[in-house]
């Protein structure tokens, strides 16, 4: 997948079979389990006393399907939770919703209250929850849809069908599954992290291996993928000093916008806050007799971006001296970013005379 691409290097858990009217049965307990995972990880409301006979009810606040199903679930329901997993755009109150956490809140919106206002936190479950149709490869543009397991494996039923009453009979218990609350508000008890901005609008993963990438900067928090050697992201800010906000999904609203993803990337936001000053050199920088490393930046640490052969050259741009040692900088992008050589790496061509001619 190139560059340029919105989503990189997205795990995902792919569903054998079509999904139709009755379901999905997934008996694969590997599989059944990190789906359950990634549920257990993302934003929902609890309905109901804590149970490990539950069932993920995907919804959305625009969806009459899912209004009559709330009506209809405040009768009996056999000691089954229901976990009701909001998705949707920022303007139709899911946001909201999930900040507030009650149940009861969400059966007035369904029944024509409005919405109460959005807050950093519901942007945030929100934007956890946007990751959902990709990491399970659900059509979650069909609401509701029920997540249960059942008696033979991971039942996935699209559509309100029947309603609430043909599934809770087939609900069977979750070892460990009574949360009373989703791992991703948990991670966000505290509130959302604050981002500064960023000395780089993007991160090109230069090192041998890849870099973690998770739906909040947290590495409790729901995994989403990795970034891949030699593929990018665009950085949008910095949180603490582990963490690279980036640009990870694009979304579908008319509004547009993006959702954030987060790679744990300690050395990476390091390496981003160095403080130097590139003095300006001109001239030319070429290897003596053996390859030297080009660095991302001016530090021992820092990944190498490729390798100047003997006999090759790249004009100067400047120096720098920090206590770790001396670098020149060169034209290596074509954007203007420098890259860096170790001096004591590398030989200088001598400037060529200004007064010869052409």
């Amino acid at each position: 997948m190139g560059p340029a691409a919105l989503i990189l290097a997205l795990a995902t858990l792919a569903l054998p079979g079509a999904l139709m009217a009755q379901g999905t049965v997934i008996d694969d307990t590997g599989r059944a389990g990190r789906l359950l995972a990634v549920l257990d990880h993302a934003a929902w409301l609890a309905d109901g006393e804590a149970s490990d006979r539950h069932i993920y009810v995907i919804a959305s606040t625009d969806c009459g399907y899912c209004a009559r199903l709330f009506a209809d679930s405040r009768s009996h329901r056999d000691g089954v939770q229901l976990r009701w997993l909001l998705v949707g755009t920022r303007a139709g109150g899911a946001g909201a919703l999930l900040a507030v956490d009650d149940a009861e809140t969400l059966g007035q919106v369904y029944a024509g209250a409005s919405p109460p206002a959005t807050d950093d936190l519901g942007y945030a479950l929100l934007d956890v929850n946007a990751w959902l149709p990709g990491l399970l490869e659900l059509d979650l543009t069909v609401t509701p849809t029920f997540v249960f397991q059942g008696r033979s494996g991971l039942r996935v039923v699209p559509g309100l069908g029947d309603g609430l009453a043909g599934l809770l009979p087939q609900v069977q218990a979750r070892r460990g599954g009574s949360a009373t609350e989703s791992r991703s508000r948990i991670v966000l008890a505290d509130g959302p992290a604050a981002v500064a901005p960023a000395p780089m609008t993007r991160l090109i993963n230069f090192r041998e291996n890849p870099l973690p990438l998770f739906t909040l900067p947290d590495q409790r928090a729901l995994a989403a993928g990795e970034l891949a050697p030699r593929q990018s992201y665009a950085v949008t800010g910095l949180v603490g000093d582990d963490w690279i906000q980036v640009a990870a999904l694009q979304r579908t609203e008319a509004a547009g916008g993006i959702v954030p993803g987060y790679l744990y990337a300690p050395d990476e936001v390091r390496l981003a806050r160095l403080d130097y000053r590139i003095e300006p050199a001109a001239g030319e920088l070429a290897a003596s007799d053996a390859p030297r490393p080009v660095l991302t930046h001016p530090d021992p640490t820092a990944p190498v971006i490729t390798w100047l052969a003997p006999g090759e050259v790249l004009p100067r741009t400047g120096r720098v001296q920090r206590e770790e040692g001396r670098w020149t900088a060169v034209a290596l992008f074509r954007d203007g970013t420098p890259a860096f050589v170790p001096e004591a790496a590398a030989e200088d061509v001598p400037d060529a005379d200004p007064s010869a001619g052409d």
